[in-house]
């Protein structure tokens, strides 16, 4: 990824950040970045991803490229190179951010997933608590036994056994 920022010319301030690709520059309407002036070819350079290098060499003989005051046809670009095609010029910036950027993305992530897997646990406590609680205030154990009272079968149950009275239709 890398990003160039219009110094001069007609695009003055304007910011094109390049994800993947070749990107062509030049006076034709169908070229990604379009410079008008009477020095630009209709394509008159690309700028070329090699790996992690970059290259802008000339698609025209007769396009003048002028890398940091030095006029070049092919040339491998350092972050902070400044080109000139006609009047405009161009600083290209590699975008070593891009890297930067992905891994506070993948931080954040990070601490997103840890921030779920802590509110998990505590939810999975508050769950267990609950149900310690209502083993503890029901006093039941896997026997069916309510403490210091006879075995008592589910069928046999009765009301004394409950400790909330009924719920009677006009109370929901």
């Amino acid at each position: 990824m890398f990003r160039l920022v219009f110094l001069s010319g007609p695009n003055k301030g304007r910011r094109l950040a390049v994800q993947q690709g070749d990107v062509v520059i030049g006076s034709d309407p169908d070229c990604p970045v379009r410079i008008s002036g009477a020095r630009v070819s209709p394509r008159h350079a690309v700028l070329e991803g090699r790996g992690r290098s970059h290259f802008i060499r000339t698609l025209d003989d007769s396009a003048i490229l002028i890398v940091n005051g030095k006029s070049v046809s092919n040339t491998e670009l350092s972050h902070g190179d400044q080109m000139d095609i006609g009047s405009t010029r161009i600083l290209f910036q590699k975008s070593e951010s891009g890297a930067r950027s992905g891994r506070r993305r993948t931080g954040k992530m990070l601490g997103f997933t840890a921030g779920m897997i802590a509110a998990i646990i505590i939810i999975q406590v508050i769950i267990l608590t609950g149900l310690l609680v209502y083993w503890w205030y029901y006093d039941i154990d896997k026997t069916g036994v309510d403490s210091g009272d006879e075995p008592v079968s589910i069928e046999e149950e009765t009301e004394e056994h409950h400790r909330f009275a009924p719920v009677e239709p006009w109370m929901l």
